[in-house]
């Protein structure tokens, strides 16, 4: 019976040393997937920063493009006001029977055509291609 008792001694002996050891193996597990989700936290800032910075690039963007079509939206209403004025302009002249009003009229469309033409080519940013 002694030896039963030494033998149930060493064996508890070895559960007890091996307890540690043990536990330092799921320590050292455990410190392993917290570097591994520290490491997956700093990839998520890294990309959040970047959409962030992405947004607001893409904000400034999105502001310059709707000046340009209020400016574009202003420039077309000018153009429409212009092209209505001078066809008023030439019903006028037309009625009145006045050779000399219907070419002032010519000219004054001549010019004002003009200036749309430079305006126009002055603010296209590139020629299409094939011109």
């Amino acid at each position: 019976m002694t030896s039963r008792k030494k033998g149930d001694f060493w064996t508890a002996l070895n559960e007890l040393v091996s307890i540690p050891a043990e536990l330092l193996r799921k320590q050292d597990e455990a410190a392993a997937r917290d570097v591994e989700i520290l490491g997956l936290l700093k990839t998520l800032k890294a990309h959040a920063l970047g959409d962030a910075r992405r947004d607001k690039a893409m904000s400034k963007e999105l502001d310059a493009l709707k000046k340009e079509v209020e400016e574009s939206g202003t420039v077309v209403e000018s153009a429409v006001l212009l092209i209505e004025g001078l066809a008023a302009q030439i019903r006028e002249a037309a009625e009145s029977g006045d050779p000399a009003a219907l070419e002032a009229l010519a000219a004054d469309l001549d010019r004002q055509g003009n200036k749309l033409a430079e305006a126009v080519q002055k603010n296209t940013p590139h020629q299409p291609s094939g011109m």
